[in-house]
């Protein structure tokens, strides 16, 4: 497999010699042994393969309550959290576990996650979505010890629903969700948003590219977010999810390398880190990408975010450099949590001409400063979700949701991170052309975020690659990987030649659909 163009694997401190076949990474959670057996039996386990057999546990999870398994992984744990006053210092196992999620100190409670997954009614929950959430609850909460809890946050898409009955509410999760998740889903609608969020008038956005009101499920689905956040304080970091994500690794090794890696970033350029792709084949090491950005950055003559930016009276949530930027020697921020992670850059959306750029809020006149990172899915932390909930609460701004989080980081003064993960493309390029079409665009309009209703755009760049929100690769390679034929290549045919795919661990985005039958979904 070769090196990916964007990202490395060393550099995040997660493995770069491992690989994942399809039984073994999705056997555990009822990929291959049949229904009677408490599986989905989409595939039949090769005979000559006994060993691979013996490592996949059939369990029957039909019925399971997650919910529960978790609450009872994270009594178990509770001394990790500090939820237990009098809780001794853990030792043995439990002070390993500590280690291995990057708090050295023992006795120090950690922080608590949620996975947020975003679901919505009339979804088909597939068997590879049913077996992916049961992945994510095994390998971030269960792994964890109860450092993650992995919710579903529901949209009803019907806004006639009243689901503030607790019977009409319960009854839309019991119609649109497996029985194994009912008691980790929340629903929620726009129109409870708007009633939580009142104020908005579409005449208050600058420009409304989409045509879609300004309460919709399009333009407001970071509202759901921060409602989520203000009625469950004990979580810290909450991490949004899509459903149409796949990832051909270990999930707990992921997160934790993505958390780990952008608590050590400094803060000095950081913004202008965020907005380039790093090519190691071409850049180098990370520090050799670092240097590098700094070079460019003092070369433009722009002056570099250092600070809050636009904060208009929300000072409880902004954070102030210690030095000026000219004295920091990259300290400040190392150690520091990231309050934003994102899996795309962060760009500027002023100089990429983005369709959705001027889908601003309630600022009247004012443009503000913006940083823009496409598909909504990273880590929120607790300071940056109370900082959007009070903008758009008391000062009645907001922005179009791949935009507005990072913009809120950029005028607080808080710590954004985009984590460089490895995205592969299914061609060849030369290596200076691929930094200047991804990283260095002549001119606005041949940016790789330029989205026109007409013809001649360059985003098309992403659909080669592994990770974008309009990929024609992933879904391939997903499907590939799976051995099943997508657009006349692989399947199973071939892979009586060349055997199964074994893939390095790679994050792909999105995989709308999976090739299943009703013969191999009802397999006994």
């Amino acid at each position: 497999m070769p090196a990916p163009y964007f990202g490395a694997y060393e550099n995040l401190g997660m493995s770069p010699n491992q690989c994942w076949e399809r039984f073994g990474r999705l056997g555990p959670y009822g990929y291959s042994y049949p229904r009677s057996r408490g599986g989905f039996g989409l595939e039949k386990l090769p005979d000559d393969e006994p060993v691979l057999a013996s490592m996949i546990k059939e369990v029957d999870y039909t019925a399971i309550n997650w919910d529960k398994v978790q609450k009872r992984c994270l009594d178990k744990n509770r001394a990790r959290f500090g939820l237990d006053k009098k809780a001794a210092k853990p030792e043995g196992r439990l002070s390993r576990l500590f280690a291995q999620s990057g708090n050295q100190d023992a006795t120090k409670p950690l922080a608590r996650n949620v996975m947020i997954l975003r679901a919505w009614t009339g979804i088909e929950w597939t068997p590879m979505r049913i077996i992916n959430t049961r992945a994510l609850i095994t390998e971030l909460s269960l792994k964890s010890g109860g450092q993650f809890d992995v919710h579903i946050l529901m949209h009803i898409v019907d806004d006639s629903i009243d689901i503030s009955d607790d019977a009409t509410a319960q009854r839309m999760v019991r119609e649109n969700v497996p029985e194994e998740f009912w008691d980790m889903t929340t629903p929620w609608s726009v129109p409870d948003m708007a009633a939580y969020y009142p104020g908005f008038r579409d005449d208050m956005t600058r420009e409304n590219d989409s045509q879609k009101p300004i309460y919709s499920v399009y333009r407001i689905p970071h509202f759901a977010l921060q409602w989520f956040a203000q009625r469950h304080p004990e979580y810290e970091y909450f991490w949004n999810w899509e459903l149409d994500l796949r990832y051909t690794g270990h999930y707990y090794e992921f997160f934790h390398a993505a958390a780990t890696w952008a608590d050590k970033q400094p803060r000095k350029y950081l913004w202008e880190r965020n907005e380039r792709f790093w090519i190691p084949g071409l850049h180098g090491r990370w520090q050799d990408f670092v240097d590098l950005v700094e070079k460019e950055t003092v070369a433009s003559g722009e002056s570099s975010p250092w600070g809050p930016l636009f904060n208009e009276g929300l000072v409880s949530t902004a954070t102030h450099p210690p030095t000026t930027i000219e004295r920091d020697n990259y300290e400040w921020g190392v150690g520091e949590a990231a309050d934003l992670i994102t899996f795309s850059p962060l760009f500027d959306p002023a100089k990429n001409a983005w369709s959705l750029r001027y889908d601003i809020t309630g600022y009247n006149d004012q443009i503000p400063p913006r940083r823009t990172s496409i598909v909504t899915v990273g880590r929120f932390s607790r300071r940056l979700l109370q900082a959007m909930h009070e903008e758009v609460s008391r000062n009645k701004h907001t922005m179009f949701p791949e935009m507005f989080p990072g913009s809120i980081a950029l005028h607080h003064g808080l710590k954004a991170v985009y984590i460089p993960h490895p995205i592969y493309f299914d061609r060849r390029w030369p290596l200076d052309r691929l930094d200047s079409v991804f990283n260095h665009a002549e001119t606005p309009e041949l940016s790789v975020y330029y989205w026109p209703h007409t013809k001649g755009t360059s985003e098309h760049n992403f659909f080669t690659s592994s990770y974008y929100y309009s990929t024609e690769f992933g879904p391939q390679l997903w499907h590939r990987w799976m051995g099943q034929e997508d657009d006349g290549l692989g399947g199973p045919e071939l892979e009586k030649d060349t055997g199964r795919m074994c893939l390095r661990s790679v994050l792909i985005h999105p995989v709308k659909y999976d090739f299943t039958t009703d013969k191999a979904i009802g397999a006994t």
